[in-house]
């Protein structure tokens, strides 16, 4: 968005990112309804995705990311994470409503932040996060005895929306850490990375799980069910296409509003996103949640919206550094202050990416990416 006046950069990106945001899990499920072939919905993002970045890189808009082992390697094991991670998310959207996988999702920072201190060395969460997480965890059970689908079928209702969190979980702890520092010639580096290594694992997963044995079932009919598979195709081949399309696009547009706007505006523009989602979710068609539900389901993402990422733990008192990563988690001006003070060292700010320097100005510790070097989340789904 360079190109841009910088008086519409800002609220551009802002906008271009909730759209896309707003809407992914809501087609997600519409292509779900009309197409319910989990890992063939996937797949098709997935080569979409792939086909639209290897396009840009062929008329040259974004520099090329050719594979490379040292970067495949380490790639692999976050790829069967996210494969996981996707698959079981398109499962639960087929077997539940949106809502209960919105639930799911944002109850991963109870988990995260434990697994974030005792594997990644994290401090633990602070009074005011501790806070946050038990107000997720009260939306969180309040939606669960609202919801008439566990009334009915109790945990098994669950089973794919909890595989999903399990995976997600692992992949925004260690999986984040085996790629973030791999460095890329552009944003779409890590997207077209993870979306090409996981076409053939999805495929494979589909197959195992009997996906395309029913898909070619279906296609069996004759007479009338054969017409109205045809109007069901049709349908879904538009929302496949939407689907995939925001899939692509959401990368971009969430790194470039991430460049431009401090990490507590990016917070509540996710929060903002999802509301999105639940209002359109209520607004066409009746496959959501009580009003109870959508309700605790709130209480849980203004919890979350209140939620920050603890800092690493210091790793080397003799020089009174303190390790932290900026992607995703940038200190605010106050918090750079309590750094200073905690660690006795100088924070200067390279854009918004912070750098660490003692007070003589000798460099101690940096982490994360520059700006222009930062990474999209990886994924088109």
């Amino acid at each position: 968005m360079d190109f841009l006046p910088a008086h519409l950069r800002v609220p551009l990106a802002v906008a271009s990112y909730s759209v896309c945001s707003g809407t992914m899990l809501l087609f997600n499920k519409l292509a779900m309804h009309y197409v319910p072939v989990p890992s063939l919905v996937t797949v098709i993002q997935l080569l979409s995705a792939v086909v639209i970045i290897l396009s840009l890189q062929w008329v040259r808009v974004i520099p090329p990311d050719p594979l490379e082992s040292s970067k495949v390697k380490p790639y692999l094991l976050y790829t069967i994470a996210f494969v996981l991670g996707v698959y079981c998310n398109m499962r639960a959207l087929a077997h539940s409503n949106v809502e209960t996988v919105i639930i799911f999702r944002s109850c991963t920072p109870l988990a995260v932040a434990l697994c974030d201190y005792i594997f990644l060395g994290r401090e633990l969460p602070s009074q005011r996060s501790c806070l946050a997480l038990l107000t997720i965890a009260l939306g969180a059970y309040g939606y669960v005895q609202t919801d008439s689908q566990f009334k009915m079928d109790g945990l098994a209702a669950y089973t794919w929306a909890i595989l999903y969190f399990v995976t997600i979980c692992f992949e925004m702890t260690y999986g984040k850490k085996i790629t973030s520092g791999i460095r890329f010639n552009s944003m779409w580096g890590p997207t077209f990375y993870t979306n090409f290594l996981s076409v053939t694992p999805m495929f494979l997963l589909g197959y195992l799980m009997g996906d395309f044995k029913d898909f070619s079932a279906a296609e069996g009919t004759r007479g009338s069910e054969a017409a109205e598979l045809w109007k069901w195709t049709t349908a879904g081949v538009v929302m496949l296409v939407v689907s995939s399309l925001m899939g692509t696009l959401i990368g971009y547009t969430s790194w470039s509003c991430r460049s431009l706007v401090s990490a507590t505006t990016f917070t509540l523009v996710g929060v903002i996103n999802k509301f999105i989602t639940i209002l359109l979710n209520v607004f066409i068609w009746d496959k959501h949640a009580s009003p109870l539900g959508i309700m605790a389901l709130v209480l849980c993402l203004i919890g979350g919206s209140f939620y920050k990422q603890a800092p690493m733990r210091p790793t080397d008192q003799s020089l009174n550094s303190i390790e932290f990563f900026a992607m995703g988690t940038e200190l605010e001006k106050d918090e750079l202050a309590e750094v200073e003070r905690e660690a006795n060292v100088k924070i200067t700010e390279l854009d918004t990416v912070p750098l660490i320097v003692s007070t003589e100005g000798k460099k101690l510790a940096f982490f994360g990416h520059q700006a222009d070097d930062r990474q999209a989340p990886a994924g088109a789904v």
